[in-house]
């Protein structure tokens, strides 16, 4: 069968997320002849999937039917001109049936054409090497952080900046995160904004990662700030943060990991009444 597998990156709908594509063309496709109830949806489904299953694909130029079958079945519209039946139920359901597939086909292509343009409409065509600083877009990553941010829709829409480190295809890089983060470090093109620096002349430039200290072969990183206590998993840990980074860098630690800034984590629990 010459299957393949194709690893696709998460949260883009182009490559992911197939069955809530198929599902919203099949919404498009009943809006169009619907009754006004609303109440024949279901009627109507076996001949949304014989329409779709026989429309000619954009991407691979066949129809589903054809690719599994290698041939297209007779439509209602070939019985049609055959003799009358004697049974006029008969007649009436092929003329219905015909009807139904034309108005499902004209639909079907009126949905491929606004998913075309909905998803040109914001596209912008950047082109992205290897070096490169990006923003990567915040919607689906959950940082440590948040933990203290009440609202969602404040927080903000892109980390970063990070840098490009490999070109895995034309649409797919894999990217420098730092050690905290735990996900996969290889995103699409879509997820990422260009790093525009601020002008030296405005005076707020973000100050430089500073870099980890090596003690016996590990990198440790300097606390700034303990934002945050929890007892978790039967731990006792506390949300930091690291001089030189931005919040997205924040990490849950268990308190056996701060030895090295215990007044931190005193003054954090005197101030906060936390005793243990």
């Amino acid at each position: 069968m010459d299957v393949k597998l194709a690893l696709s990156t998460a949260y883009h709908p182009q490559t992911d997320g197939q069955t809530e594509v198929m599902n919203k063309t099949l919404k498009t496709m009943l809006r169009a002849f619907i009754d006004n109830k609303q109440s024949n949806w279901d009627q109507l489904l076996p001949s949304l999937e014989f329409a779709y299953n026989n429309a000619v694909n954009a991407s691979t130029g066949y129809s589903p039917f054809f690719l599994n079958s290698g041939q297209h079945p007779r439509l209602p519209t070939a019985l049609l001109g055959k003799p009358s039946s004697s049974v006029p139920t008969v007649d009436t359901f092929l003329t219905e049936q015909a009807t139904t597939l034309a108005l499902a086909q004209d639909a079907l292509q009126r949905a491929q054409d606004h998913q075309e343009q909905q998803a040109n409409k914001r596209r912008r065509d950047h082109k992205y090497k290897v070096g490169d600083k990006v923003l990567l877009r915040a919607t689906n990553i959950t940082i440590p952080a948040d933990s203290i941010r009440p609202a969602d829709k404040l927080r903000p829409q892109f980390l970063g900046p990070f840098t490009l480190l490999e070109q895995h295809s034309p649409v797919t890089f894999r990217v420098e995160l730092p050690p905290f983060y735990k996900i996969h470090d290889v995103f699409h093109v879509d997820t990422f904004r260009p790093y525009l620096p601020s002008p030296e002349s405005l005076g707020i430039r973000a100050p430089a990662p500073v870099d980890p200290t090596v003690i016996d072969g590990e990198e440790e990183y300097e606390v700034d700030e303990i934002l945050k206590y929890r007892f978790y998993r039967r731990q006792h840990q506390f949300l930091v943060s690291f001089k030189g980074y931005g919040r997205e860098a924040d990490e849950w630690l268990p308190v056996s990991n701060l030895d090295n800034c215990m007044d931190l984590v005193t003054t954090f629990k005197e101030q906060h009444g936390i005793i243990f």
